[in-house]
């Protein structure tokens, strides 16, 4: 699965998933900071890239419908830390493979549960299929 995080998101997250063996880029490494969302979101549509980012417009089914994306990620961190952040990202890639629409310990499977999902990622649970 490929990743975008978004210009809100801390380098490390990319970091993260690469070493966990995904192919991930920021969008500040394509010269996307500061575009307007729905740009962001169809370069991610055209790349076929799940968005990682701290944006809850993201989350908004109306404007980002889930089955027109790779993935919608946002996590919820319990503080906007860049440590807290970084924690989150390590239980992303521990999402479950099997498509859930129920709240889910984070301590499963692999992060390919998050395709053509939305996906909102809290402290100690996640919920896909938002």
């Amino acid at each position: 699965m490929k990743f975008k995080t978004d210009e809100n998101m801390p380098v490390q997250v990319a970091e993260i998933l690469v070493r966990h063996g995904y192919d991930a880029i920021n969008v500040i490494d394509q010269n996307l900071a500061g575009h307007p969302d729905l740009n962001v979101a169809q370069v991610c549509r055209t790349e076929q890239r799940a968005l990682v980012t701290l944006d809850l417009d993201f989350a908004d089914k109306r404007v980002y419908p889930p089955d027109q994306y790779a993935g919608l990620i946002v996590p919820r961190p319990s503080r906007q830390s860049i440590p807290a952040i970084e924690r989150l990202a390590e239980q992303m890639v521990q999402i479950p493979r099997q498509r859930t629409s129920r709240r889910t310990p984070v301590d499963r499977g692999g992060a390919e549960g998050a395709d053509s999902r939305l996906t909102i990622i809290e402290t100690y649970w996640f919920t896909v299929g938002v």
